[in-house]
């Protein structure tokens, strides 16, 4: 009985980790080419990241069930939370490593009229590199903290399992 519920969270923790991995670097290259980019939206993924998951889960269940019908719906609400978690963390640090790189190397780069892609692929994408594996390395289990919290809410996968097992000890006990 566990085990199917273990490969639900385990999907979930998968699919929200693969799009966040994959999300975070593409807008922190963004953030990278462009200044007006990351000042204009960069103020908005710190007020998503300091929003704790358990205020905005219940919306995001009540929003992805209006718009995704059936039972696909729970899936979707447990990746968007876990996404919301693992994503944040992966923008800060990936757009910081990005922009670490050394200001004499990004000179000497456009002395040489580098051009911005080939900046980033010979200079910034290797000084990011300890940054962003720092922090692929931490966040699996951040991944499975609002994956746990939405459970709370929906009865799919482990956070079931332990919903009625609590029921049943505190029912003998």
């Amino acid at each position: 009985e566990l085990f199917p519920a273990l490969l639900v969270t385990l999907q979930v923790t998968v699919v929200a980790f693969v799009v966040a991995v994959i999300s975070g670097l593409v807008i922190a290259i963004l953030f990278t080419q462009s200044r007006w980019v990351e000042r204009s939206f960069f103020p908005y993924a710190v007020i998503l990241q300091t929003t704790p998951i358990v205020a905005i889960a219940p919306l995001i269940i009540l929003w992805v069930r209006q718009i995704v019908p059936g039972d696909g719906s729970t899936f979707v609400a447990m990746v968007i939370c876990a996404w919301i978690v693992a994503f944040f963390p992966i923008l800060s640090n990936t757009t910081l490593g990005l922009n670490s790189a050394d200001h004499n190397l990004i000179n000497l780069f456009q002395l040489y009229r580098a051009n911005p892609w080939q900046t980033l692929i010979h200079l910034r994408l290797p000084s990011a590199e300890a940054a962003v594996d720092r922090e692929l390395g931490h966040l699996e289990a951040h991944v499975q903290q609002p994956i746990a919290k939405v459970r709370g809410c929906l009865a799919l996968g482990l956070g079931r399992d332990v919903r009625r097992a609590a029921a049943a000890q505190h029912a003998n006990g």
